[in-house]
């Protein structure tokens, strides 16, 4: 007996994309209630069990909310990284009704565990998932192992308060006890640069080796803020009165948009944009305490080659295509832009541009 997929009535849904085949029909309860949930959480009716979670634009805020309700109805700790490996209902469903015992560290995620040159390890950002990287794996040839760290909320064993340089010597650690060395490939987006230039400044120091250090569109960087107000107020002195007035007025109104767009994110009763996640009371403690780790961060100089790949829309409030980090870097930096926003830059149509540059960067 097949049941059709149901959908909240009250909640506004886009049809199902042209490109996509006909849906298939659930086949027992699990799979029914699983379209049911993926119905509302991503706003498309119908969902067949085949399609493909990231080809509906699913992301990494959703893949939690999402995960959370799962292991409310079946009580399975999965992790919402499990939709790398599961991104269709089908697959998803039968790791519902037979769980696998965990056989990796619950901040590990393998996309290619073979392949001859050295792993890329891409770490996460303040929302501590990684699943935006899978377009980054698909990009890659079967002869680049990659993985990436989510931070493992709830499952960590990092001593508290949690700091840039204690986390990022509790993921060197695993990555040693992987691949000894190394030599390493690393990358981070948003907080998560911090994170891989910690852990490159870790590995360089015990005697390692680094073969490519990405940062993804880090934030500003730490102890930099009260430059830029600076380099504004000089900006403002250097027009006549009429003219900075209304500069003043321009970048006061971009600093409010940017405010109020965090502020969408924060509090999940106002109305879900599209480009920005909505996020709950776990979420929130999380990215709370990854940024007071961040602020806390003093990062030293590093050595090695460097590439800095940043949004247009960071360079553009920042006025700076290296986000303040230049002076802590004395070898080659190379600097790439990327269209859309900090939100926008990992999620289609932009995630496959990233992908492409990052597969430059670590051809060269």
């Amino acid at each position: 007996m097949t049941v059709a997929p149901a959908v909240d009535a009250a909640k506004e849904v886009m049809g199902r994309p042209d490109f996509l085949p006909p849906p298939v029909v659930p086949r027992d309860e699990i799979e029914t209630a699983l379209v049911a949930m993926w119905e509302r959480l991503l706003e498309i009716a119908p969902i067949g069990i085949d399609d493909d979670f990231f080809q509906l634009d699913g992301d990494s805020f959703l893949a939690v909310t999402l995960f959370e309700e799962i292991d409310e109805k079946w009580a399975r700790d999965l992790s919402p990284s499990s939709l790398i490996g599961a991104p269709t209902i089908r697959v998803l469903a039968e790791r519902i009704a037979n769980p696998e015992p965990r056989l990796e560290h619950p901040s590990i995620v393998v996309f290619n565990d073979t392949g001859s040159r050295p792993p890329l390890y891409l770490m996460h950002g303040r929302g501590g998932e990684v699943i935006f990287a899978r377009p980054v794996a698909d990009a890659l040839d079967a002869e680049q192992p990659m993985y990436a760290l989510r931070y493992a909320f709830g499952h960590e064993t990092w001593p508290r308060p949690v700091t840039v340089v204690g986390l990022a010597a509790a993921y060197v650690e695993m990555l040693r006890e992987r691949h000894g060395a190394g030599p390493y490939r690393l990358a981070g987006f948003s907080l998560g640069a911090a994170l891989a230039l910690e852990m490159a400044q870790q590995i360089r120091a015990s005697g390692g080796v680094i073969d490519c250090l990405i940062m993804i569109d880090p934030p500003v960087a730490p102890g930099k803020r009260g430059q830029r107000l600076s380099r504004h107020a000089r900006d403002f002195f250097r027009h006549r009165p009429g003219k900075a007035i209304k500069l003043l007025a321009n970048r006061l109104w971009i600093a409010l948009i940017r405010q109020l767009r965090d502020l969408t994110v924060w509090l999940p009763e106002i109305g879900r944009d599209k480009s920005l996640p909505v996020l709950n009371r776990e979420q929130r403690r999380q990215m709370n305490e990854l940024t007071t780790a961040f602020k806390a961060y003093r990062p030293k100089r590093y050595e090695g080659p460097v590439t800095i790949i940043s949004s247009a829309d960071s360079r553009r409030v920042h006025g700076d295509s290296m986000l303040g980090w230049a002076h802590l870097f004395t070898g080659p930096i190379t600097t790439l832009e990327m269209p859309g926003t900090h939100h926008s830059m990992i999620r289609e149509p932009y995630i496959h541009e990233l992908a492409a540059h990052m597969v430059d960067c670590l051809g060269e």
